[in-house]
């Protein structure tokens, strides 16, 4: 099914049914950002712990980003 396919069908329901739809649509794509961002936190930590990576205080990161 094409994504105008999909538009054309959520035209047929009504009102409360596509605002349903909407709020249920935001809910996923809300936890998979959650799950990226946990996956991204998950990711840096063993580069950390593998030694890929080290950690930086703001200063330190200021001071390398202008240099």
């Amino acid at each position: 099914m094409t994504f105008a396919q999909i538009a054309e069908e959520a035209d047929h329901l009504t009102l409360d049914e596509q605002e349903e739809l909407l709020d249920l649509l935001k809910n996923r794509i809300h936890e998979k950002r959650r799950d990226d961002i946990a996956e991204g936190i998950q990711q840096a930590r063993r580069e950390h712990k593998e030694g890929k990576s080290q950690a930086y205080n703001a200063d330190a990161l200021r001071a390398e980003l202008l240099a």
